[in-house]
This record gives C-alpha cells, sequence and structure tokens, in this order.
C-alpha cells in the first residue's frame, strides 16, 4: 500500500504544478476574452503583432533547422571518423554554447552582430534586426545539439560493419555506403537533433527580442509583450486575453506535432547494433588542409561571441576600463548592483534543484518501476512519462502564463510573494532532470536491491546504501542541470517579475540592454552575462566528469 502512495506522489505533484495551473489559465483567458476561441484566431491576421505571428515563426524555425543541420553535420562526422589532437577540447567548446544561457547569448550577438561592433563599422557586415542575425545564433546555439547526438552514433559503429558493406556490390562505393549504412545508423540521432532545433527555434525569445528588432514578431514574442506581466495580469483585458489564448494554443499544437515527431523518430529508428569503442573506431586524420581550417573556423565561431561578452565587460564608451565591475561589485548605484541579483539567481537555482532532484528521481524510480509490471502499472508508467515531458511542450512564456493565473486564483496576494519564479523554474528544470535518471533507472541492475532486501536492509537504508551510490553520476549531473537551467532561466521570470527584490542575473541584463543612453548600462549587463557565462561552462565541465559511458549522446 506504502508504495502505491509512493507511486501517486509524482502524478499529484505535477498535475498540480503543470496541469492544473494551466487549465485554469485557458478558463480564465476564455472568460475574459469578448469572443469565442475561433473567432480570436481569426483577428490575429487584422493585428501588426500577430499577423504574421505564426508564419514568422515556422519560418524561422524551419531555416534554422535547415542551416543548423547542414552546419552541424560535416562537424559531427569529422569528429565520430577521425582522431583529432585535443579531441576532448574540441568537443567540448563546440557543444559549450548550448548550456550558454539564452540572455548570455544575446548579449554576445549583439556585440557581434550590433550596429556598434567590429563588423558592421569594419567590415560593413550589416545583419541587424533581421531573419539573418536570428538564425546565426540560432545555428551558432544549437549546432552543438547535432554534434552531441549524432557524433556517437558514428564514432562507436563497429568497423567490421563498414568492412563488410565494402565486399558488397551495395557498398562498394562510398556514395553507397552512405546511403545504404550510415545514413540508416545516423538517421535517427540527426532527426531528434533537427527537431528539438526546431523546437527550441520555434520558442525563442530573448534572441528574437533583442536580434529581431521591432518589426519582427515570433508567437512567443507577441505573447510575452502584452502588457501582462505581474499583477496586471489578473485584469487581463480582454484583447490581450484573445490574442494570448489563440497564439498559445496555436504554440502548443505545433509544440506537441515536433515532440510527437520526435517520439516517433526514435522509436523507429532503433536498430541493434554491434558497436566498438571509440578508440578502435576512429581513424587516423587524413593530412589535408580544409577538414583543419573548417574545424578552426568552427570553433572560433563558437568562441567569439564568449569573447565579446567578456571583453565588452571591461570597456565602457569604447575605453578599456574596470568602472563597470566596480559599479556592479560595489552596490554604488542600486539600479546596476550585482550582488542582490546575483543572490536572487542563485537562491532561486539552488532551490530549484533541491526540489527537481528529488522529485525527478521519485517520477523516474515510479516510470522503471512500473513499466515492468502488469498492463495497468505499465500504463500509469507510460501516462507519468508523458506527464513529466508535458512542460516540453509549453514554452517559458506559457509555463509563467500557468504560474501567474494558477496562483492568482487561489489568491492574488500570492502575485507577491518571493517564491513565484521558483514554480516556473521548477516546471521547466524537471524534465531535463527526469530525461537523466531515467534511462539510468533502466540500466540499473536489479539484483543489487534485492541483495540488500535480502540482508533485511530497509528500504531507506537501501535508498542511500545502494541506489544513491550506484546512479551518483546520474544524479548529479541532473542536479547540476536543473540548477543551470535555474541559473539562466528568462523567459518566465521575465514574465513574472513583480518587483526589483527579485531580480535575476538574465533579467538584470535585459534591463541593461534596453537602456543604451545610459553609458554604464551595457558595460554592466557585460559584467552579469561574463559571471553567468563563466559559471554555467564550470557546471558543464563538472558534470561532464561525471557522465556515465552510454551517456554520451544526451545533454
Amino acid at each position: 500500500m506504502r508504495r502505491v502512495w509512493l507511486h501517486s506522489i509524482p502524478a499529484l505533484l505535477l498535475t498540480l504544478l503543470v496541469i492544473v495551473p494551466f487549465a485554469i489559465a485557458v478558463v480564465r483567458l476564455l472568460s475574459a476574452s469578448e469572443v469565442g476561441l475561433i473567432e480570436a484566431f481569426a483577428r490575429l491576421d487584422s493585428r501588426y503583432q500577430t499577423k504574421d505571428a505564426l508564419a514568422f515563426s515556422l519560418q524561422l524555425a524551419a531555416v534554422s533547422t535547415i542551416v543548423t543541420v547542414l552546419a552541424g553535420l560535416p562537424l559531427a562526422w569529422w569528429l565520430g571518423r577521425y582522431s583529432w589532437p585535443q579531441h576532448r577540447l574540441i568537443r567540448a567548446l563546440l557543444t559549450t554554447p548550448f548550456v550558454v544561457p539564452s540572455m548570455v547569448a544575446t548579449i554576445g550577438f549583439i556585440s557581434l552582430l550590433g550596429p556598434q561592433s567590429w563588423l558592421a563599422q569594419t567590415a560593413g557586415i550589416d545583419v541587424w534586426y533581421s531573419l539573418t542575425a536570428i538564425v546565426i545564433a540560432h545555428t551558432w546555439y544549437n549546432v552543438a545539439l547535432v554534434v552531441r547526438l549524432v557524433e556517437p552514433a558514428i564514432a562507436r559503429l563497429d568497423p567490421s560493419l563498414e568492412e563488410a558493406a565494402r565486399l558488397l556490390p551495395s557498398g562498394d562505393t562510398a556514395y553507397k555506403r552512405a546511403v545504404r549504412l550510415w545514413w540508416p545508423v545516423i538517421r535517427p540521432n540527426l532527426a531528434a537533433a533537427a527537431t528539438l532545433t526546431f523546437v527550441f527555434s520555434f520558442t525563442s525569445f530573448a534572441l528574437v527580442r533583442h536580434l529581431g528588432g521591432p518589426g519582427l514578431y515570433t508567437i512567443e514574442r507577441a505573447i510575452a509583450e502584452r502588457p501582462f506581466a505581474g499583477i496586471s495580469g489578473v485584469g487581463a483585458g480582454a484583447v490581450d486575453s484573445e490574442i494570448v489564448l489563440a497564439l498559445g494554443l496555436l504554440q502548443l499544437l505545433v509544440l506537441v506535432f515536433a515532440l510527437w515527431l520526435l517520439t516517433e523518430f526514435q522509436r523507429r529508428g532503433r536498430m541493434w547494433l554491434p558497436l566498438a569503442t571509440e578508440k578502435l573506431t576512429r581513424k587516423r586524420l587524413p593530412r589535408s588542409v580544409h577538414r583543419p581550417l573548417i574545424m578552426g573556423f568552427a570553433l572560433a565561431g563558437a568562441m567569439a561571441p564568449l569573447w565579446f561578452i567578456i571583453a565588452g565587460s571591461f570597456s565602457v564608451q569604447g575605453e578599456a576600463s574596470l568602472e563597470a565591475w566596480r559599479i556592479a561589485i560595489s552596490g554604488e548605484r542600486s539600479e546596476w548592483s550585482l550582488i542582490p541579483a546575483l543572490t536572487n539567481t542563485v537562491r532561486f537555482a539552488v532551490l530549484t534543484m533541491l526540489i527537481a532532484v528529488p522529485l525527478a528521481w521519485l517520477s523516474a524510480w515510479s516510470v522503471s518501476t512500473l513499466e515492468t509490471q502488469g498492463r495497468w502499472p505499465r500504463l500509469y508508467a507510460r501516462l507519468l512519462d508523458v506527464l513529466v515531458m508535458l512542460p516540453l511542450a509549453l514554452s517559458a512564456v506559457m509555463v509563467g502564463y500557468g504560474v501567474l493565473f494558477g496562483l492568482s486564483h487561489l489568491s492574488t496576494t500570492l502575485m507577491m510573494v518571493w517564491w513565484l519564479p521558483l514554480l516556473a523554474h521548477l516546471v521547466i528544470a524537471l524534465p531535463f532532470a527526469m530525461r537523466v535518471l531515467l534511462p539510468a533507472m533502466r540500466s540499473l541492475d536489479k539484483s543489487y536491491l534485492e541483495v540488500a532486501r535480502t540482508l533485511g536492509a530497509s528500504p531507506v537504508k537501501t535508498l542511500f546504501r545502494v541506489h544513491v551510490p550506484l546512479l551518483r553520476g546520474p544524479l548529479i549531473v541532473a542536479g547540476i542541470l536543473a540548477f543551470a537551467i535555474s541559473l539562466g532561466e528568462f523567459g518566465a521570470t521575465w514574465l513574472l517579475w513583480n518587483t526589483p527584490d527579485w531580480t535575476t542575473l538574465p533579467v538584470l541584463v535585459d534591463r541593461a540592454f534596453w537602456r543604451p543612453y545610459q553609458p554604464l548600462a551595457r558595460p554592466v549587463g557585460h559584467v552579469a552575462a561574463t559571471m553567468l557565462l563563466l559559471v554555467t561552462v564550470a557546471l558543464f565541465i563538472i558534470a561532464e566528469r561525471f557522465r556515465v559511458a552510454g551517456q554520451e549522446g544526451e545533454f
């Protein structure tokens, strides 16, 4: 009986955290709107900010996905096929952009592509406030997905398969082997990377908000920039209600379809092939100029925005200076004081980690335990797995709206509690922590647990003496991932931001870059972005040290 209740806890908590707030938000938006849902959809074309939001969102996501795959596939192939000097360092540098918070990446591209940048003033390259600028940023951000997911599939295939293919008429040329051997091998991982790139590009907010200028609106931006922030969201106007409702449901449909495609690609693409260690499969790098040249260009491109972020923190109005660091750390000017924002950011991140990891553990344990039992337990396990992953079908801004309307439905006084953003961070971080722990739980040798029970160990003692030590690596990775996601979260926090007392580092960076007329604003924004960058990169390096074998193709 006790285990039945334990298995019920994750579903109950997730229902309260995700489904109930979202349902309340839909009901309240419907009641506040003066028109029905169908008419709300029809009216989207009559407003400037929403007229082409869906079309532009789909166009941006599609173009970003195509360019990302074209840029990332050659890099993944070369890293998987050949042994490079400092191979692990190259892979780490190429995948670092993906762990950088969105606001930090935005600042890097403002410095790299903006009207005051070196490229614009010296080289005459002007892509500011354009689709091109956003696609470049999305490609930089998501190439890591292609490299991370596709490279292991290439690197770990048993070389004997390729040797056998060479002896057959269907594989006696490089083209035939590419089509009949390598394409089936990499197709599932490449499709997963492309789908995730589409999802992240479709829901991009910070990059579109700053790089797209006043004329480019995606669904995410059109929803977020309605006058709903904070307490005003409780009394939302009819026009804003119908806009958020219509766009939010359209976005949900697109994301659910994309995630369904992702699961289908993974299910249909499962193949049991002989694997080998990477040391045996990788070939010696051929002597040529084009591969090292292109790889060097890719590494320079991956590091350039990060360099401009750090360099900008040591410059004020074009002159080398430490003034921004002094102002940010000393707190001399309260609006640009870094310490309160850093304190809030770390507080939210620590609490998110402490809550998300145990809940992800309990959810993963329930799913991995019940899916090996009878029909109804297996059905519950699948339902719980879908429930945990449901936040991935909601953008950060829509998660923020769910928290906003869900709590205001209980009491308007809850709109001023300090832990309001924490709920959004928890909902966003939980699926990622779950995806780290669940494969590890499934692969755990259950005989260790059975031996502990046979020896008379209590469930609590078995948990802390056997279960936790065996899954120490995935637990640490899940905790670091939850911490890092909360650390850089911007969309939901920006929407829920009610008072300067809640300011986090990403919100501080956003505020700073919307005040270019203040000489110290953007340099202080660079200081905050630099601190976020250094912390997230350090967390990424630590997580890599604890990642276990077989997780190379996961984040």
